[in-house]
């Protein structure tokens, strides 16, 4: 299977800007998403969102026009960890 999908915007896909809704916001609950490439607006520092794996359940969930352009939160991802945790089957 492929790798699992990481949220951040990456070179070669849309620039951060290219989307309605600022990059710094979480797309599925609006919060701060600490992105630092959205904070300095390159990709040329790491993020803690380079280290996470976001499964293909949780990207589904993000609206499709801000798939690859705001990364998810960690309280998102964690959230959605947990919630497969407790109900695997769903």
């Amino acid at each position: 299977p492929p790798p699992p999908a990481t949220a951040a915007a990456r070179p070669g896909s849309r620039a951060l800007t290219d989307v309605g809704g600022p990059a710094h916001a979480c797309p599925l609950c609006g919060g701060p998403n600490r992105c630092v490439a959205a904070a300095r607006g390159d990709f040329a520092a790491a993020c803690w969102c380079e280290a996470a794996s976001f499964p293909s359940s949780l990207i589904e969930r993000v609206p499709e026009a801000l798939r690859g352009a705001a990364c998810i939160c960690a309280a998102c991802a964690d959230a959605h960890a947990a919630k497969k945790r407790d109900a695997p089957w769903t």
